[in-house]
Formats: structure tokens, sequence, C-alpha cells
């Protein structure tokens, strides 16, 4: 079975008119929205439907709208496919989304802390003074030996503060030095790319360090909780650990690059992985593709969201239920005592057939007693039918393959074992 990579955007990917298809189509989304609105005291929706964009650019409104917005997508992800991520990383801001729903924040905590993050930040940059600029197609000895020789003249920040594929980053600093960076850059370098950034401020880099004290004190605040599933840190690039290693690295990502590379080669030590960005646009599935040929999908792109569908939906408890069905019927049967193949094979297959016809309808994904109820109905199957072990091992590996994360299966699996143990077969799956 493939593993989920969740990603996370940062600030920059917010646009006006972001979250329509969610709030417009699922419920739970416009909770989502509708919850973070309580805590900020102002109708959300309406500003991410809305604008004006000089509005949502400002760091204090572009964070929480974007941890709403990766929120509600990733409640979403949940309720249509449930499958659970094997580790998830965000970019810069996107961090603290990962984090929430991972379940170390709450989310209301997190609306309420990225608020503040933002209000700091923008404190920090109360001369207008900052600004960031994406590079790309760059050497990153180039880049470096730049930013040095601009901070040297000016006495001014230029500093690489993003480091998000091999050829493309992103500096920060004062704004004439950034400026002056880039007509370098571009003078000396005719392929390489800029484009800056439409934030408010000047992040990860040392203009931050006037809010690293108070920005501690706010998170120190906040009860955390250990993550449900492993969440990258910006910083180290590593898997955070207990509350206080949290708390740490997310000051120091106030001043310190984004070790985004240093993600993505942690994630793609997962075989069989899967990328998905959850939030506004889809910038970090680009930069995915851009070192990986492994599926990425982004749930703001509707022609990556029915890719990323047909890819996943196998994956899901109803494609599992659903290939148990189609293995009861693809067995051949040599039981010919009409009334044990009623009870052993129809009554069964009928019970786990309308139950998946229910759930469908009702837009519910099955839970744990119907992934269940299908795995026995298939033991009773096998068993009716007088499957030899040969097949039962084949069909078993068929759906380990594809299923072996659920508990359900792996408890089913071992079930099989024993049984085929006690009869003397063997059946190592």
């Amino acid at each position: 079975m493939s593993k989920i990579a969740l990603l996370f955007p940062g600030q920059g990917s917010q646009y006006v008119g972001m979250g329509k298809g969610l709030i417009d189509n699922y419920a739970v989304a416009r909770q989502t929205f509708e919850e973070a609105s309580d805590v900020l005291g102002y109708d959300l929706p309406k500003q991410c439907l809305e604008g004006p964009d000089a509005v949502l650019t400002n760091t204090a409104q572009a964070q929480p709208a974007i941890l709403t917005m990766s929120v509600a997508a990733y409640r979403v992800f949940r309720q249509e496919f449930g499958l659970t991520p094997s580790v998830a990383a965000g970019h810069s801001l996107g961090e603290f989304s990962a984090l929430t729903v991972a379940e170390v924040f709450s989310f209301s905590d997190a609306v309420n802390l990225v608020r503040q993050r933002g209000l700091l930040m923008d404190e920090a940059n109360t001369l207008g003074d900052g600004a960031m600029l994406a590079i790309s197609q760059a050497e990153l000895s180039s880049i470096e030996e730049a930013c040095r020789i601009i901070s040297d003249q000016t006495g001014l920040t230029a500093t690489i503060s993003c480091f998000n594929a091999p050829d493309q980053f992103t500096v920060s600093g004062n704004r004439i030095a950034i400026e002056q960076l880039n007509d370098r850059v571009t003078g000396m370098f005719p392929n390489v790319k800029t484009t800056r950034l439409n934030v408010s401020a000047a992040f990860h880099c040392s203009l931050m360090s006037s809010i690293v004290d108070r920005f501690m004190q706010v998170i120190s605040n906040i009860p955390l909780h250990s993550p449900v599933f492993p969440v990258l840190s910006n910083v180290t690039g590593l898997p955070h650990g207990d509350a206080d290693s949290i708390v740490h690295n997310l000051v120091r990502q106030l001043t310190e690059p984004v070790r985004w590379t240093d993600n993505m080669s942690h994630m793609l030590q997962e075989e069989q992985v899967v990328f998905m960005e959850l939030g506004p646009k889809s910038v970090l599935r680009n930069l995915a593709r851009k070192v990986t040929s492994r599926p990425s999908f982004a749930y703001d792109n509707t022609d990556s969201l029915e890719s990323m569908r047909t890819e996943l939906g196998r994956y899901t408890p109803f494609g599992l239920i659903s290939k148990t069905l189609a293995i009861a019927v693809s067995i051949k049967n040599r039981e010919f005592d009409t009334s044990l193949y009623e009870v052993g094979v129809i009554r069964p297959y009928q019970a786990v057939k309308s139950r998946l016809m229910q759930l469908e309808s009702e837009g519910r994904q099955p839970e744990g007693e119907d992934i269940r109820q299908a795995l026995d109905m298939l033991t009773s199957v096998l068993h009716t039918k007088q499957a030899p072990s040969s097949e039962t091992l084949f069909r078993t590996e068929q759906l380990q393959e594809q299923w072996g994360q659920m508990p359900e299966v792996a408890e089913w699996v071992n079930e099989l074992r024993e049984i085929y143990q006690m009869r003397g077969d063997l059946l190592h799956a």
C-alpha cells in the first residue's frame, strides 16, 4: 500500500477565492471556517472569498486563513478517503497546519497562535522594510555569494531563507538589499528566474529577531500534545520530538531558513510514498515533481484531485470492501450443498453488499466493524467454497499488499494463519 505524505503550504499561497470549492461542497469545511471565524472575531469565509487582496496578503490575516483552509482540506480528505498519513510536513506557516492535523494543537489554539504570530511578524516589519524573493534555475553557491556581497556592500540583510529545491531558493532581507540582489542575480545569470513574493514581511531571517522572546511567551501558554503521526521540522529536516522540542524548533523557525529539501529527502525515504498537498494552490506539489516521479497531488487543483481519487481510491476502506466482494465472486465453488452455500456464501455476501450500498448512499466512510464484516464474509466464502490453501494465500497477499496497514486486515491475516496452521496447511502471508 502506498504511504501518504501530507504537504501544507505557507504564505504566498493565499488568493482571493481560496476555499470556495471546499466551502460550497463540504459541510465539514464550512464548519471549520465557522470555527475559525468564532476564534478570530471576523467573517473568515467572506475575507477568503471576497478579499480584498491587500487585506488577505497581510501576514496577520493570511496566516489564519491559510491554516484554516489547510485544516478544512485535511478534514475533507479524511472524510472522503479515510486514510491516515504516514508523515506530514508544512512549509513555514504550513508546519503549524501539519502539527494541528497531527493533534499537537487544538484547532482553536492553532488559529489563535498563527494570528498572534502574524501580528508579531507584522510588528517586526513596521517600517515596511522587509521583502522576499524567489529564485529558480540557480546554483546554491552563486546565490550564497551574491547574498554575501550585497550584505557587505549595503550593511543590510540579504540571506537565503528557504531551500525549496536543488535549484530553487527564497531570499529574505531589507527591501533595498533584496532589490539589489535581484538586479545582480538577473544581470549575471540570464537563465535565472526571480519572483517577488506576495508577502508583507521578510520571514526566516534576522529581521524577525525582535519578536522571538514574545513569540516564545505566546506559544509556551498553549497546551501541546505528542503528534499522532510524524511531522517534520523545517529547521532540522527531521521528525519533531516532544513538546519542548516542538516549541524550540517553531521559535527557531522565525529566524532560521526553511530546509524544505531536507524535509522532502526524509519523506522520500518512505517506500511507495504519495504526496498530497492540502491548502491553497499547488506550490508544494510542483516542488515535489521537481525532485521525484512519485505521484503528487493538490487538493486545490480540480484535475489533480480527480487523478488523486483514481490513485488513492483503491486504498480506501470502500476499495477494500469492494475488493472482498469481487474476490468472493471470483472464487471457484466446490461446495454443492445448497443449504450450506446459502448460509456460507449468499447471505454474508448480500449483507456486505447491502451495507456498502447504504454507506455510499449516505456519503459515509466504512468503520472498523464494516471492514471486519467484509473480511469475515470472505473467510466464510473461502471456507464454504473449499478454496485450496494456495488460492487463500494468493487472496490474502492481494489484500495485505494494498490494505495491510489497516488494523482489521492485519488481524484478519493473523487469524487465517492460525486457522491454516491448525489444519496443517501452509499459509505464509
